[in-house]
């Protein structure tokens, strides 16, 4: 639904628009869901290939946002 929705918006506005929004959105629920959950901190390391995984689904979804 969310990638629907998102190649809907990236229609009527700029890609990068909706593709900061759709991410402070996501970072947004995982943040709650984070606190929320109560569970311990993670390791430097994972968090890094956690950044690294969002910097490459960001630019999947850059691209397929341009493409629609």
């Amino acid at each position: 639904m969310g990638d629907f929705a998102g190649s809907i918006a990236s229609r009527r506005s700029l890609v990068i628009t909706t593709l900061a929004a759709v991410q402070w959105i996501g970072l947004t629920l995982v943040l709650v869901t984070a606190l929320l959950s109560r569970e311990t901190f993670p390791p430097a390391e994972v968090l890094a290939w956690g950044a690294v995984a969002g910097a490459s689904g960001c630019l999947g979804l850059a691209l397929f946002f341009s493409a629609m």
